[in-house]
Order: structure tokens, then sequence, then C-alpha cells
């Protein structure tokens, strides 16, 4: 028979144990973890007023199992969700129902707190993708990364690219916009006020170029005019135990699509990670975004999954 109930003080250590080795299953890379990024990450999410947390204890009230979910605000995304930033069942007691459990439980909780999804990032190789799965969820988005190479390959291209300026800003807030939009589902459009949705993810304000963490490359034409652009931002990664060079955004207008630009950004973005010295390249990307055939063509792979599932009376 499995409870499942709040945690009290004495589980406090299974909870650590069960981040600490759901964190190194997850990892990517085979090196001597610094576990400090870690920990860090794990104060935050169980220090947060807004963070649920359930266990699943057996007859004897031994702790196997847990899940911890808290709201979670995606700039792309219209409103707030909930979202599981932690599961963890015991190995000895896998495959007997304790994580279908939990996360029925924790759907329970955010169907009660209002939310209308439910989302989870998981590593693609994860064995919990099938439960999700079979719950409901589906893939959103990618995560997907590339190990920076250490070969510079010259950029054989007519357009030219420089640092962004304030003359730019109004194309690139209205490609910030299409990308927004365009990464929403069906659904989400329908339920979503897209006047207000975009003032939010594109508003007016400083460009984030000016960022000291960001780097942007702006393409033209031969004729000087706006074709496309890139958005770089470095993010620490506590999975992958160093910091990553992550593609923020990425846009090249219709009329010059096909014509190997988004190649020349991308190419451009890795020389600056090489000459930064990072050592890989990260990127999320929609599965509606027709951008992924070009991300996998430059050798980009699928690491994470971002999955959500529309919670029950939306």
């Amino acid at each position: 028979m499995i409870q499942i109930r709040e945690p009290l003080a004495d589980d406090q250590a299974f909870l650590h144990h069960g981040f600490m080795e759901t964190a190194w299953e997850d990892r990517t890379q085979v090196v001597t973890p610094d576990v400090a990024p870690a920990e860090s990450l794990y104060t935050v999410v169980h220090q947060d007023p807004k963070t649920r947390i359930l266990v699943a204890a057996d007859k004897r009230d031994r702790v196997i199992g847990y899940v911890a979910a808290t709201e979670k605000r995606f700039l792309t995304k219209p409103r707030p969700m909930a979202f599981i930033m932690e599961a963890f069942v015991e190995p000895e007691v896998r495959g007997r129902g304790i994580g279908q459990q939990l996360l029925t439980a924790i759907e329970a909780w955010a169907v009660e707190g209002g939310y209308r999804q439910l989302g989870v990032m998981l590593n693609s190789r994860h064995r919990a993708r099938v439960l999700f799965e079979r719950l409901g969820f589906t893939i959103d988005r990618f995560v997907m990364n590339k190990g920076v190479s250490r070969h510079d390959e010259p950029l054989e291209t007519t357009y030219q690219l420089r640092p962004p300026t304030e003359v730019d800003t109004a194309h690139i807030l209205a490609a910030k916009a299409e990308i927004a939009w365009s990464g929403l589902s069906d659904e989400e459009r329908v339920s979503t006020d897209r006047t207000a949705f975009l003032a939010r993810v594109a508003p007016s304000e400083p460009p984030l170029w000016r960022h000291p963490k960001y780097w942007a490359d702006v393409a033209t034409d031969a004729d000087g005019e706006f074709a496309g652009y890139s958005l770089w931002v470095e993010v620490p990664s506590p999975l992958h135990m160093g910091p990553l060079l992550c593609l923020y955004e990425l846009y090249v207008k219709p009329e010059h699509r096909g014509k190997g630009l988004g190649t020349v950004l991308l190419k451009q973005g890795e020389r600056r990670a090489r000459d930064e010295g990072y050592g890989m390249l990260s990127l999320m990307v929609s599965v509606r975004n027709p951008a992924l055939r070009l991300y996998e063509s430059y050798g980009f792979t699928v690491d994470r999954l971002l999955m959500m599932k529309i919670l029950p009376g939306n």
C-alpha cells in the first residue's frame, strides 16, 4: 500500500538524495562532477514558496519516491504553467506504478491551482518518457546541443555581418513576435490574446544585446537591407557542469531563406563560442519551427524534451 503525502522534516535527507541521484543520471557528460551548481538549484527549488512537494511512502512509512512542481513562466508561453522540477523513485521499486501515482497527485494539485498546462523537462533518453507519454504528455520543444568545433571554417557568403544598432530594433522586435507566435500550438493560439502576448514577448525596452552576456549579429544583403539576425547568451548549466553559449533567437526574413544565411549565422556564433572558450552550443526550438531541419543539418542533436499536457477542464 503506497501513501502519497506531504514531506515531513525527517524526509529532507531523502529529498536531497533523490535530487542528486536524478541530477547525476540526467547528465550527458561523463566527467568528475562539480556538485555546487546542482546544490544551488536544489536550494532554489526547495525554498520557493510556490513549490509543491509530495512523497510516496510504503506501508512502513519509508519514503521511496517524490515529485516536486512549481509555477513556471516561459517568455514564449502565453501564461504561467505548473512545471515538474523533480521526480524520483528508488530504483528497487521502479515499475510498480509509484511514479504514476506521484504524477497523478501532482496533476491534481495543478488542476486545483487553476493551471491550464503541466510541463516537464526530460533527458531525451530518460526511461520515464514512456510514462509521461502514457499520461498524455506530448513533446512541445526540443533542447538541442552541439560541441564547439576546434576548427574555424571561413564564412563564405555575400551577406555582411555586423553588430546590431538602433536602426535594427524595429526589425528585431517584429522578428521576435513572429518567432513567438509561430511557436504556439493551435490550442494555445485559440485561447491567447495575440496583442497582449506579443507586447510581452517583444516589448519596446532596451535590447537584450546591450547585456554583457549577450552577443548578437545582424545580417544585411548587398543593398544594406536587414536580412536576419542571431542572438546568443551565456547560460549556466548545472547538469553539464559548465556554462553554455545558447542560441536565444535566430531569424531570417522569408525572402532570404534557403540561401544559406541561417548556416552563416550559426557559424558566426560557433566562432564566437570558440574564441570565448565555451565547449558547447545549445538551443531550444519548437517542434513546429521549420528551422529544426537547419539545426539538425548543422550538427545539433536532441538532448532534452520539453513535454506539455493540457490539463482537464481546458
